[in-house]
């Protein structure tokens, strides 16, 4: 290693202060005499020129160096009096730098040990000097920041923001593309990753969170469009721990544009004077809010828009899906699609019904207007009744007493089923399961679903949380316990509540309940649950649309008229 001595210095003499008392900007740099910079140049030309490395140690005061830029910005922190006083023993490994153009010395790797000198009151330290980087400024700069990331890497580690901020300027480097496609591989960055750096430069949360590491860098490039949603940034870093960052992604993205075309729907209705919802009513506030649909004009006749004034009126905007002709558009009733037609396509379709194919759901922004003064309005509410004349409340009230007891069947043949284990679990079954995950993979998360799977199943909820329930089983225990989930998942969906059944409600569809949503999941359950054996109730074959409404309450009232007499016949007898 060639050695070139240092000549006596002619710089006023420094006062050295503590680590706590040393000056965040530190001495001004001082060039080196222009005699003394040329023999550098000279010898590290020479030593270029044999093959050896480009460095020559020489002793220089550390109060006379250049730090630059540099990806440590906190050294000076971390000077502790164990440090300066190790410094002061020995310094272990001698600082590397370079020598500009302006005769200064800047260091590339050693900014503590010099700083640690300063503190210790050296006067001169030994420094490796090599030739300044070649290139443009940027360039120049894109050797520093990596020479000076690995170097720091090797002992204290820098911090995340420290890494990040130095992989971030050089991203932004004007650099040809091969020189920075490999400065930046060696920081462990790639081309997506660079990309994501340019689009997250500048922005506030997303940025952080790669910085902390609660998102990888092209989750947060991605997450950036919620920068001013605190909400969804947080939902988005959950789920990024999960591992389900790309479905809650989609999902935000749709709420997102949602509440968009809501609001784009509502602004004309508010600015007619419309109170707008946030919600649709719940049962407990239908009196103060009455749908349009229930009430009439003084002379009996339906109510619609036109009637009526806005100052007394209500609007909730909301999306809702609707089963329409795929070429017409026309709307059609699920009851008048062929169910047999999904299953096997190349079947006819039974006489006044429709092929599978020929239908599609299309999804639109419904408007639901309610009254909150029908008396000022004008109007009177009328009851709901069915063909027959019944009220609608006592309807689903007769045919919902029915659901209970069916729902209590159903679950004590699904749960002897999901007991078995055959050597073959039946192919239709797991097909019906696959195609229930891929048509509606969000039934699974319901907040009924895994608790229904564990009861019919037999199994603790805790063992379906951690995992445990498939420990030690075969591959068709394991399906069979698959589709429990799904059947699970159905049961849930159908009724939350044993205690409060809402067939009625699947029986004829209304658009505010949730329940009724993929009403052929429904009928596609109980269909397969028919193949194995079951033997549907009323509720379930009116769910099937086996039956009318009206012909299920004849038969409910029957079978009760029959059950009353039997019990009247067994207590004359006794």
């Amino acid at each position: 290693m060639t050695t070139i001595e240092a000549p006596a210095s002619t710089a006023p003499a420094e006062q050295h202060a503590t680590p706590a008392e040393q000056p965040a900007a530190g001495p001004t740099p001082v060039p080196l005499p222009a005699d003394v910079a040329a023999a550098l140049r000279a010898a590290i030309a020479d030593r270029i020129a044999k093959g050896e490395p480009a460095r020559v140690q020489y002793a220089l005061n550390p109060n006379h160096v250049d730090f630059g830029a540099n990806v440590r910005d906190d050294a000076a922190a971390t000077i502790t009096p164990e440090y300066v006083a190790s410094i002061k023993r020995r310094i272990l490994q001698t600082p590397t730098a370079y020598l500009r153009d302006d005769n200064i010395v800047q260091v590339i790797d050693g900014q503590r040990r010099t700083l640690g000198a300063r503190a210790a009151g050296l006067t001169t330290i030994d420094y490796l000097i090599g030739p300044m980087p070649e290139g443009t400024a940027d360039a120049r700069r894109a050797t520093e920041i990596v020479d000076q990331v690995e170097a720091n890497e090797e002992r204290v580690n820098l911090t995340r923001s420290q890494v990040y901020a130095a992989q971030e300027e050089l991203a932004g480097l004007n650099l040809p593309a091969p020189e920075k496609t490999k400065a930046l591989r060696h920081l462990g960055i790639g081309a997506k990753e660079a990309k994501a750096m340019r689009t997250l430069n500048g922005a506030g949360k997303a940025r952080d969170s790669a910085i902390s590491g609660d998102l990888d860098l092209l989750q947060a490039a991605q997450a950036l469009e919620f920068e001013d949603d605190p909400g969804a940034l947080h939902e988005l870093t959950i789920a990024a721990r999960r591992g389900t960052f790309d479905g809650a992604l989609v999902r935000l993205r749709k709420e997102r544009q949602v509440r968009a075309r809501r609001a784009e729907i509502a602004a004309p209705y508010a600015q007619r004077g419309f109170r707008i919802l946030t919600h649709y009513p719940y049962e407990s506030e239908r009196k103060q809010l009455v749908p349009i649909e229930e009430l009439r004009t003084p002379e009996g006749a339906q109510v619609t828009e036109a009637d009526i004034a806005a100052a007394q009126w209500a609007v909730y905007v909301r999306p809702a899906k609707q089963t329409v002709h795929a070429t017409t558009g026309e709307p059609i009733d699920e009851d008048d699609i062929d169910d047999a037609t999904y299953e096997d396509p190349d079947r006819d379709p039974a006489e006044g019904k429709h092929h599978a194919r020929d239908v599609r759901v299309e999804e639109f922004f419904r408007v639901d207007l309610f009254c909150h003064d029908p008396k000022r309005a004008g109007l009177r509410k009328v009851k709901e009744t069915t063909a027959s004349g019944r009220s609608t409340a006592r309807t689903a009230a007769i045919i919902n007493a029915e659901a209970r007891d069916d729902t209590d069947a159903r679950r004590a043949f699904v749960a002897e089923w999901l007991k078995k284990t055959p050597k073959t679990v039946p192919t239709d079954m797991q097909l019906w399961r696959l195609r229930l995950e891929g048509a509606a993979p969000e039934i699974f998360k319901e907040y009924t679903a895994r608790t229904t799977a564990a009861t019919l199943l037999g199994i603790p909820t805790e063992k379906f949380r951690d995992g445990t329930a498939f420990d030690g089983i075969s591959v068709a225990r394991a399906q069979m316990i698959g589709i429990g989930l799904a059947m699970g998942a159905i049961e849930g969906r159908m009724q939350p509540r044993t205690d409060k059944p809402h067939y009625w409600h699947i029986a004829l569809p209304q658009d505010h309940v949730y329940s009724t949503v993929d009403r052929g999941l429904s009928k596609t359950y109980l269909l397969q649950l028919i193949s194995l054996g079951y033997v549907p109730g009323i509720a379930e074959r009116l769910t099937l649309a086996e039956i009318t409404v009206d012909q299920a309450v004849a038969e409910i009232t029957a079978k009760k008229a029959a059950r009353e007499g039997q019990n009247t016949a067994d207590t004359t007898d006794d």
